[in-house]
């Protein structure tokens, strides 16, 4: 499943846009209030200022890894955020998929991860999903640790560049950030 926000339609949307055309919007609709839900935001929060939306689904190989980074890049460029919010999201995003591949599916090509991202002028919103087992935060590695390994900073990227972070473990693996603007 690859699904993205119509690009022929206007690049900023609101939910007076969504309303004009119930029947072609109504999907980015649910994505929407998935994104909303999924954030522990009110029912409409996001939806009530201009939002920009990009989600998909690929299949869990490292060759997906810089085309999920670049859609979200690039996403978030058209919220017109400035370039150290464009850098921090595509390191975050960059590091959360390639975690994705490789530990959420054991870079097993029949697996899968997912991106949601949801851009307004004030906050980006972007979740990376896959089916792994997870992983317990609290026994990461102290950043001084993970220095002097030749791997496993990941997390520790994420966490110093968003401004909140989140895991949930419930049905695979989520990790959620949240940066603002």
């Amino acid at each position: 499943m690859n699904q993205t926000t119509d690009l022929s339609r206007p690049a900023v949307c609101t939910l007076d846009d969504v309303r004009q055309d119930p029947l072609g919007d109504r999907e980015r609709l649910e994505q929407l209030r998935r994104v909303e839900r999924e954030f522990g935001l009110l029912e409409g929060e996001v939806a009530s200022e201009p939002w920009l939306m990009d989600y998909f689904t690929f299949p869990a190989t490292t060759k997906y890894c810089r085309e999920a980074r670049t859609r979200i890049e690039r996403l978030v460029c058209s919220a017109g955020v400035s370039e150290q919010v464009r850098y921090d999201i595509a390191l975050a995003v960059g590091e959360a998929v390639a975690n994705a591949v490789e530990h959420g599916n054991g870079n097993n090509p029949d697996g899968s991860f997912t991106v949601r991202c949801v851009a307004t002028p004030k906050r980006i919103f972007v979740s990376v999903s896959d089916q792994g087992p997870g992983f317990d935060p609290e026994e990461l590695p102290s950043l001084s640790e993970a220095l002097l390994r030749d791997r496993g900073r990941g997390i520790h990227c994420i966490l110093a560049v968003m401004d909140e972070v989140g895991f949930d473990f419930a049905s695979g693996t989520t990790v959620r950030m949240v940066k603002f603007c």
